[in-house]
């Protein structure tokens, strides 16, 4: 399973964003100290920060479409912005079931309904 993840930045938002990354920045060196790190190695890691997979993954998501965080692609069906935990995994249930299996959560389902097990409660 694969995951893109998509941040959209208005040209507004780039200098908060800036911001935040530089007080982020300072934070992780802060905690670094605390907890006795090699800060030259700490100051190469923060420095580097290698958008390489990020700008990678980003464009995956333009080619399939995405528009909005969080989106998901189940079995080709594509959900974009927050939908009900229940609806997801329904989905994925109706997702293996069309493909002949049956869903973890419906065998547990069958088991834990069975007269067998309400009789051992």
């Amino acid at each position: 399973m694969k995951f893109i993840w998509r941040l959209q930045v208005s040209e507004a938002q780039s200098g908060s964003l800036t911001t935040a990354n530089a007080t982020i920045d300072q934070l992780v060196r802060k905690f670094g100290q605390q907890q006795r790190v090699d800060m030259n190695a700490l100051a190469v890691c923060i420095e580097k920060q290698d958008a390489t997979a990020v700008n990678r993954s980003r464009r995956e998501g333009d080619a399939m479409g995405v528009e909005a965080t969080p989106t998901l692609f189940i079995n080709g069906a594509k959900t974009d912005g927050a939908v009900p935990l229940e609806f997801i995994l329904q989905m994925i249930d109706d997702a293996l079931v069309a493909q002949g299996k049956t869903s973890p959560a419906r065998e547990k389902a069958v088991v834990t309904t069975s007269p067998e097990a309400s009789s051992k409660r």
